[in-house]
């Protein structure tokens, strides 16, 4: 049966329409109304806040709060609240297969908001630095020596103070799990940068982890956990 965006179905609003011409406005407890009363009632449906305008949201509570590391409780709640929301209106099924990963190869994301109390958070010491994932274009990731022989792509995880005072890159190979909605994380060192790059020096690494996807839009944003149960939000800059 079709249906009005109102909810109401097409005959019922063509049966009041024809009543209201046949016997004039319908009356309700002895009072002339007209048709349009006859739906007055029901009850109107909120509109669902759009991903953009829940991101906004995210944005405005982690603001000046370290990426979210400085944020109370409360604020953290009303965080995963509207991540369940985003989450929630996701329309890409396959959020870590090969094909999706290969749509942000050349892409740039500014982290919003994490819980995370590590590193990657932009944590360095008692300071908190910008935190961007950069992933390579895939001619870039061929000729980067640091790739492993398996063939698997890499990204960085850039933490950056006092504009490029302090840079620390963190390295990892990623592979998509059976699942289409699971990366595996495996980090392959951490290059540390002071003075604009007057001091650099490498620090090996030998551990791993695991993403679960949760929202991916190539173009806008993306959310992920971790196998620790960190949340990252992550909105494309570039």
């Amino acid at each position: 049966m079709m249906t009005m965006s109102s909810g109401v179905s097409v005959p019922a609003l063509v049966l009041a329409r024809a009543r209201a011409r046949a016997h004039g406005p319908a009356t309700t407890r002895g009072h002339r109304v007209g048709p349009r009363a006859l739906f007055s009632t029901r009850k109107k449906v909120a509109a669902k806040p759009s991903v953009a305008e829940l991101l906004g949201r995210i944005e405005a509570i982690a603001a000046g709060k370290g990426n979210g590391t400085r944020c109370s409780e409360e604020e953290e709640g009303r965080v995963l609240d509207l991540v369940d929301q985003i989450v929630a209106q996701n329309q890409t099924r396959a959020t870590a297969s090969p094909a999706t990963l290969r749509g942000i190869a050349g892409s740039t994301w500014d982290l919003v908001y994490t819980n995370s109390p590590d590193q990657s958070s932009g944590k360095l010491g008692p300071f908190v630095g910008d935190v961007a994932q950069l992933f390579p274009t895939l001619e870039e990731d061929e000729r980067d020596e640091d790739r492993p022989e398996d063939g698997r792509p890499t990204y960085v995880n850039r933490v950056d103070l006092g504009n490029g005072l302090f840079r620390a890159d963190l390295k990892a190979a990623y592979s998509p799990k059976p699942s289409g909605k699971r990366l595996a994380v495996e980090f392959i060192c951490i290059d540390f940068s002071a003075l604009g790059g007057l001091i650099q020096w490498r620090t090996p690494l030998r551990n791993s982890g695991a993403w679960d996807i949760l929202y991916h839009d190539r173009d806008t944003l993306r959310i992920l956990t971790t196998n620790k149960g960190n949340v990252f939000v992550l909105k494309r800059i570039d």
